[in-house]
Formats: C-alpha cells, sequence, structure tokens
C-alpha cells in the first residue's frame, strides 16, 4: 500500500511539474510510469507458475545444535522474480511456544536459488516446522501473487545424557517410596522373595515397615537375584499448567520438565552399557492406558524417545504412577522417572 502511495505521489509531482514548465521530458516520464506497473504485472502473472519452491529440514538433531531449514526456489520461467517472501512458524508441542521466521530472496530466470534459515530450539520434543504465507512480488514492488505451498514437517530434538555416576536415586529423584523398591546404596539389584522375622544385625532398609505395623513385631525383607531383563521404567509425562506464572517461573518449569528427558537418556545409556534390556512405559492420556515398549537396543531407546515426544502431557501428576503400580510386581527392579 506503502509502495502504491508513493508511486502516485511521485507521478502527481511529474504532471505538476508539467503543467508549470511545459517541458515534455515530463510526459516521457509519466507514460513510463503508466506502462512500467503493467508491464511488472504481466511479468509477475507470466513467472507465478513458474515457480517451484521445495522445503528440506532433518528428521532430528541433539539439543543445542541448530535446525537448518533449507528452502530450495527454481523458476523455469524466461524471466526473474524480484522477490520471493515465505512465512515458517515453528512450534515445540510440549512448550506452546510459536515462533515465526521470514525468508526473502529473489530468483533468478531458469536458476535455483537456495536459502538456509538456522533455528535453535532451547528444549527438547517435537518441533513442528509449517509452511505459512508464500509470496511472489512484481519489480515495482507493488504487486503481489500468493504461491500455493503446503509444507508439515516435525523435527525431533534429542535429550543429552547427563555425564555423572550413576544411580538411581540421581535419576529417580523424589520417586522413592516405600513402594517402589530401586537400585540404591545399599539395596543390591534384587527383589523380595520372602519375608522373616528380624534377627540382630539385618539392615534398617530391609525391614517391612507396613507388614510389621500390621503383625506388631519386626519383619524383614529376603530378596533373590533377578534377572537383568527384570526391570520396569516409567517416564511420567506430567507438567502443570504455565500459563497463569510469571515468566521467571515458566521457564524454570520448562527446564526442570526437560530434566526428565536428560535422565531418561543417562538411564537409556547405563542400561545400554551394562547389557540390561527393561520395559519402558509412560501415559498416554488420549487412549487413558499406559503404553509400554521393550528396549534392547540404544537405538530402540532413541525412537521411542521420540514417540513420547508426539503424545499429549498428562494433566494429572501421579495417575501414571497408579496404573503403573498395577503391573510393576512382576518386575524386579522399577525406575521411576
Amino acid at each position: 500500500i506503502y509502495t502504491r502511495l508513493c508511486y502516485i505521489c511521485i507521478f502527481a509531482m511529474f504532471a505538476v511539474f508539467f503543467c508549470f514548465f511545459v517541458n515534455y521530458f515530463f510526459v516521457v516520464v509519466m507514460v513510463a510510469m503508466i506502462v512500467l506497473p503493467i508491464v511488472s504485472y504481466l511479468a509477475l502473472r507470466y513467472s507465478r507458475d513458474k515457480l517451484t519452491v521445495a522445503i528440506e529440514v532433518p528428521s532430528q538433531v541433539n539439543r543445542g545444535e541448530e535446525i537448518t531449514v533449507r528452502v530450495n526456489m527454481k523458476t523455469s520461467g524466461y524471466l526473474p522474480i524480484a522477490r520471493t517472501q515465505i512465512s515458517l512458524n515453528m512450534e515445540n508441542a510440549f512448550y506452546a511456544q510459536p515462533e515465526t521466521y521470514y525468508i526473502c530472496c529473489g530468483v533468478p530466470a531458469l536458476k535455483d536459488a537456495s536459502v538456509s534459515l538456522n533455528i535453535r530450539s532451547d528444549y527438547c520434543g517435537c518441533v513442528n516446522i509449517t509452511a505459512g504465507r508464500a509470496e511472489i512480488w512484481d519489480y515495482t514492488g507493488m504487486f503481489s501473487y500468493k504461491i500455493p505451498m503446503e509444507f508439515n514437517s516435525s523435527v525431533v530434538i534429542i535429550a543429552q545424557s547427563v555425564e555423572t555416576e550413576f544411580s538411581t536415586e540421581a535419576i529417580g529423584g523424589a520417586g522413592l517410596t516405600e513402594l517402589v523398591e530401586q537400585d540404591v546404596k545399599g539395596n543390591d539389584s534384587s527383589t523380595v522373595i520372602d519375608t522373616r522375622d528380624y534377627r540382630p544385625g539385618d539392615k534398617p532398609n530391609r525391614i517391612h515397615w507396613k507388614l510389621s505395623t500390621k503383625l506388631e513385631k519386626l519383619i524383614v525383607k529376603e530378596y533373590g537375584a533377578i534377572s537383568s531383563n527384570d526391570v520396569l521404567v516409567l517416564v511420567n509425562l506430567y507438567k502443570p499448567d504455565v500459563k497463569a506464572l510469571s515468566a521467571k517461573l515458566q521457564y524454570e518449569t520448562n527446564i526442570a520438565f526437560d530434566r526428565v528427558f536428560d535422565a531418561y537418556m543417562t538411564l537409556l545409556e547405563h542400561l545400554m552399557k551394562e547389557k540390561r534390556p527393561f520395559t519402558l512405559c509412560f501415559y498416554a492420556p488420549e487412549i487413558g492406558e499406559l503404553k509400554s515398549e521393550d528396549i534392547t537396543t540404544y537405538a530402540e531407546g532413541v525412537a521411542v524417545l521420540s514417540e513420547m515426544y508426539y503424545e499429549a502431557l498428562s494433566t494429572e501428576p501421579m495417575i501414571a504412577v497408579d496404573l503403573c503400580k498395577k503391573t510393576m510386581d512382576e518386575f524386579g527392579e522399577f525406575i521411576y522417572i
């Protein structure tokens, strides 16, 4: 609009000059200003069906790495395109923070033009990239045509393992309860196979407190070795609604949620290094049940991580744990993240 207004003002200025100075130079300029937009518009109509656009994005990157979006444009026409503008929308499904980027460049006749856009996601998850408005402009900048273009792709941002001495207590954090026996200091990797009366010298952490209270005497758990496959890992995909929080608390909540996937990657590397397959489960709100996958290789563990990224987040903090309690007795070791 502003370009057209400026163009009309300049045309009017030359018309005034002609009236005052009666110089045919101004007539020639005005005729050229009338013809130029018409020619430019016709050239734009010719070029609009000659342009093809292809967008390439990687399937996955590690968190902290840049996502390189490559836009390839080519015109089969004999006229160059003065300006092509494409908007790209990016949104991480977990964090609902949409961003819009713009790519603007010219396309030479009968040649390719390629533009790379490097964007970064601060959090892991599934980043959806879609094409917004795509337009080409004429040489005067007064006319444009919308280019029909559909693009919808996802980039998986892989979490990074934490370089630390592994312990389930460090990974599970507050997930430790009397109902969850984990591989923490003082417990071997075993499962409860029987109970007996307390004997002097038994470790306090082996006392079955609930049963002892019921029987009014100290009862101790007896452990037996478990197989290396007998491990259940629960990842709780719960994230509180942060819309009502301050910017600082939103950031801290997002970082804390991101750490869940760092913990999972750390655990995955540890178990695979120890050659210990495990069963991974997480709550899927859309079906109201736990999903489970048997993980035997590192590649399978990363693939399931991508699957978790596509799940809707849980709005109930402990529903995954409550559902998991129904099946955790089948396993010798339970790890909660």
